[in-house]
């Protein structure tokens, strides 16, 4: 799913008469808008991450040599 469109969620969850339920999953949506855009960033420097939930902490673990 397209980062920008999570984050739109994350937004209107987050707005009005939000309950906890509704915090959590606005947070939740917010996270994989920020994991999507950390994919695609390490694809476009041809890194391609695990499609396997591992894909997270290897997305973590990148680091940029100094």
């Amino acid at each position: 799913m397209d980062a920008v469109r999570f984050l739109d969620l994350a937004k209107v969850l987050k707005g009005g008469t939000a309950n906890a339920e509704m915090c959590r999953t606005a947070i939740g949506r917010a996270y994989y808008a920020a994991f999507n855009v950390g994919v695609e960033a390490l694809v476009a420097i041809g890194i391609q991450p695990s499609q396997s939930p591992s894909g997270h902490g290897e997305l973590r673990s990148y680091r940029t040599a100094r």
